[in-house]
């Protein structure tokens, strides 16, 4: 036998296990009094449940992506707040050393102002 008749006897084969699956599918569908229509509502069922899974993972992905960026925004408004709160800090502390300067009664000039960057 040639390799085209060993192809030629599989796919045969096949097809008659199919037809065998097929014809046992049906026979126990309708033993168990599954029909046609019941069929196709199950096949709307599941599509409409896919649809809806996809529907819902799209909402997860949106909602982790505004998560991502609401994060990013707010590491930015810490870094934000902490150079206000280091600059406001430093001018405390030149404030605290005017008023040492003048209630030590030292004359002028005062001390020079701290340079931020």
């Amino acid at each position: 036998m040639s390799l085209q008749d060993w192809g030629l006897l599989g796919t045969a084969f096949l097809a008659i296990a199919t037809a065998i699956g097929t014809l046992v599918k049906t026979w126990a569908d309708r033993r168990a009094g599954i029909r046609g229509a019941e069929h196709t509502e199950r096949r709307d069922t599941v599509a409409d449940r896919d649809a809806f899974i996809d529907q819902i993972q799209e909402q997860l992905k949106d909602a982790n992506a505004r998560a991502v960026a609401a994060e990013a925004r707010a590491d930015a408004s810490e870094t934000g707040r902490r150079a206000i709160v280091d600059l406001l800090d430093a001018e405390r502390d030149y404030s605290r050393q005017l008023r040492d300067h003048i209630y030590k009664g030292s004359p002028p000039p005062p001390p020079a102002r701290p340079t931020h960057p």
